[in-house]
């Protein structure tokens, strides 16, 4: 990524628009973890011969991305979702199942051939491998990593972007998570003990991560539709602590991004970006902090 940032005479320019950047490095690396295989897009993206060369790649995730806006807009139409299932759509959509097609045909072929890595060698892990393991059925798993290349990408990618601005506005912060991470992992040309561990262990590197998460949640509204006449325990009445009645099929919408600046819950300060309350923080219900949703899905 950092060899993707745009430069003029050598240097990095002073203006630079991070949020491309992250978004093909979420892609790059979702689709490694995933399939075993990167799409690229960071390299195809610096020249014209890179690109032809990931063609099929960047052919997907192109196709991917109009799929994915397509589903936003239907998600407006709610019920009238089906107007938007066209024919340009559908076709769309059958590219990107031909592309990860590819990729689960390949994991199947090796676990019923019971491919070994070599002595000696460490096996890189891939889903895709894991997933051959728990089923053959190929639609199911191209669901599978569908389903998650989906929930990863733009959720990562809104993460670091809202991340960097956070720290571009905060200087302080910046600072002290600087000096952080190169305390606990070295420098660029010289790191060390960088490990998934390691990274959960930084507490203050969490703090900054989970701040970003509770004033810019990737899924800042969500909504449940009723199966059944039900009730919601409080919300009715004058005093708003009555049970509400939900007629069967109704939908509830709730708003995350709201939830997590309550001031009732996370104090006066609650629209301000301050990592070191996470030094203190207790969970309540555990549905005060809710960046990613709770509750069976």
């Amino acid at each position: 990524m950092l060899q993707a940032f745009p430069t003029k005479d050598g240097a990095w320019s002073e203006v630079i628009d991070l949020q491309p950047l992250f978004l093909r490095l979420a892609m790059d690396s979702a689709s490694e973890f995933l399939f075993g295989q990167s799409t690229n897009t960071q390299l195809s993206a610096q020249s014209e011969e890179a690109s032809a060369k990931n063609a099929e790649d960047t052919a997907f995730v192109e196709t991917f991305e109009a799929c994915q806006h397509r589903i936003m807009m239907a998600m407006l139409l709610n019920e009238f979702y089906s107007i938007i299932e066209t024919k340009s759509f559908m076709d769309k959509c059958r590219l990107c199942h031909q592309y990860i097609d590819k990729f689960v045909h390949i994991a199947l072929a090796r676990h019923e051939s019971g491919d070994q890595v070599p002595q000696g060698q460490i096996e890189k892990y891939i889903f895709a491998n894991s997933l051959a393991g728990e089923t053959n059925d190929p639609v199911e798993m191209r669901d599978q990593l569908l389903s998650i290349l989906v929930a990863g990408r733009d959720t990562t990618a809104a993460l670091l972007s809202f991340l960097f601005l956070m720290l571009a506005r905060h200087p302080m912060v910046f600072s002290k998570l600087r000096t952080t991470i190169l305390e606990d992992f070295g420098t660029f040309h010289s790191p060390k003990n960088i490990s998934f561990a390691g990274l959960k262990a930084c507490a203050y590197l969490q703090w900054c991560i989970n701040e970003t998460l509770r004033l810019y949640p990737p899924v800042p509204w969500n909504s449940r539709r009723s199966t059944r006449d039900t009730s919601l325990p409080r919300g009715g009445g004058e005093d708003g602590l009555s049970p509400v009645f939900v007629p069967k099929g109704t939908e509830t919408v709730y708003i995350v991004w709201l939830m997590q600046r309550q001031p009732e819950i996370w104090g006066p300060d609650a629209d301000a970006f301050r990592p070191e309350r996470w030094r203190d923080w207790k969970h309540g219900s555990g549905f005060e902090y809710l960046p990613f949703n709770g509750g069976p899905r």
